[in-house]
């Protein structure tokens, strides 16, 4: 009597999501009595609880939907949906701005794409660390579809052409890290819950279980020198001479050392005038609340353009199409949008940056750069770093923000000790052509007035008594 036929390991293609995935079916053997599965990112092969071929790839089918897992599974782990919901809703409670979402989202789509896990929630250190590794050495262009996979290949292992830095893939790393946290039962707080059931919630993070790659040629970080912040104005003046709103946004940019949305949405309403000084009230990333001041001529320069609207810059769509029609781009003029955008606004400006800093000797630059300025000037103006975090509303460590709620006393004080750091970093010809009119001052005069900037009593009234005794003297 003949043998029957003995079953074979299969490698089939399933189609999930229009996406086609490779899996290795395992034939029913020894003590296994259904056939077992396994693709890549999978730690261990898993059973398919069927032992008809047919009724095993249905069953995988079902699997590579629901995160590696049988439906009905009581240890069914979290699916890439899920994990993706439970960052949008963390960024939703946070009223964090949209990029921020969109960084931590495109960090999930470059780990899988570049290890093949998934679902991500069951990702291992060592897929983690396999992830750093592989990353570095790919190029910039690795995202790129081509006709074949050879060339493909022959593409990125062009020694030419620039790969990823460390810096990219430790931000992607940073960013990961905290959206596992997120996912983890064992977070405390920092865990986002209600959004799967809790026995799928992760019981680690896997980002901590490994030694990091290092960024042993960290790049200096970049700022505009006296001699760009005054080039990048001219270069306003002469190529979008009708375009005044570009070259008041990059004043008010570094007056205020804040982010692009924050202003160039900035509005009217947050405008908050004091005796003879001019301050605005915004609320930055994370919902932190600040205010900044600005020189009384750039006030006044900006209350020329001031439109029926709330916004500052609402004379954006208005000049622009009227440059490109002064140009005779009436094509161009049609396509511009006749209400105001701050989104637009402020990717027009991001783009005119790039173009100006292009061929700078310093290298290129982007509007952040202006941030980096104003924050390092207020560190030139006064050498008690942690005075300025506090008062710039940032942490100590790396400059990021933090969470107390100031009265207005506080937050006006605070505002102005920044505004005459700013001032004191810059040359005068630099001032003038950002709007502040320097004061004659005498040197004595302005130590007192730094001693009380920095409530150090003490010196306040030691100078005031050596300032009362000169005067007596003379």
């Amino acid at each position: 009597m003949p043998r029957k036929p003995k079953k074979e390991k299969k490698q089939i293609t399933i189609i999930v999501g229009g996406v086609p995935r490779s899996v290795t079916m395992h034939p029913p053997s020894g003590r296994e009595k259904s056939w077992h599965v396994y693709w890549k990112g999978l730690p261990t092969r898993r059973a398919t609880k069927e032992r008809d071929f047919d009724a095993a790839v249905q069953a995988v089918e079902r699997m590579l939907s629901n995160g590696g897992q049988l439906p009905d599974s009581k240890f069914a782990s979290m699916s890439d949906d899920e994990f993706v919901e439970i960052q949008r809703r963390h960024f939703k409670r946070t009223n964090a701005a949209p990029e921020t979402l969109n960084g931590c989202l495109e960090a999930i789509s470059a780990f899988q794409q570049i290890t093949g896990v998934s679902p991500i929630s069951l990702a291992t250190a060592d897929d983690c660390s396999r992830f750093q590794d592989e990353a570095v050495k790919l190029p910039k262009i690795w995202r790129v579809q081509y006709a074949s996979d050879k060339q493909r290949e022959k593409k990125l292992s062009d020694d030419t052409i620039k790969r990823l830095s460390v810096d990219t893939v430790l931000k992607w790393s940073t960013a990961l890290q905290a959206a596992f946290e997120r996912a983890s039962v064992n977070a405390g707080k920092k865990c986002i819950r209600n959004v799967v059931a809790p026995e799928k919630l992760l019981t680690g993070n896997p980002w901590k279980d490994f030694n990091w790659i290092e960024n042993n040629n960290p790049v200096d970080v970049r700022q505009f020198d006296p001699d760009e912040l005054l080039s990048v104005l001219n270069y306003f003046e002469q190529n979008f001479s009708t375009v005044t709103v570009a070259p008041l946004l990059a004043q008010t940019f570094l007056w205020s050392y804040a982010r692009r949305r924050e202003i160039s949405s900035l509005k009217w309403s947050e405008l908050r005038l004091t005796a003879d000084e001019v301050h605005f009230d915004i609320v930055g990333k994370w919902g932190v609340r600040k205010w900044f001041r600005i020189p009384s001529r750039l006030y006044e320069d900006l209350l020329r353009i001031k439109t029926e609207g709330d916004y500052v810059f609402g004379a954006y769509p208005q000049q622009l199409r009227q440059h490109y029609l002064d140009y005779g781009h009436k094509g161009h003029a049609g396509r511009v949008r006749t209400d105001f955008d701050p989104s637009n606004f402020g990717d027009w400006f991001y783009h005119r940056i790039a173009d100006w800093s292009e061929s700078l000797p310093n290298g290129s630059a982007c509007v952040h750069v202006f941030r980096k300025t104003g924050l390092q000037g207020a560190v030139d103006g006064e050498a008690e770093n942690e005075k300025i975090a506090e008062d710039a509303c940032v942490n100590v460590r790396v400059m990021t923000t933090h969470y107390t709620k100031e009265k207005e006393r506080q937050l006006r004080a605070k505002s102005n000790r920044m505004f005459e750091r700013i001032a004191t970093s810059l040359p005068t010809e630099v001032l003038i052509r950002y709007g502040y009119t320097p004061r004659v001052i005498d040197p004595l005069v302005a130590k007192l007035e730094q001693a009380y900037r920095q409530e150090d009593w003490a010196e306040v009234e030691r100078l005031s008594g050596e300032l009362r005794r000169r005067d007596q003297a003379g």
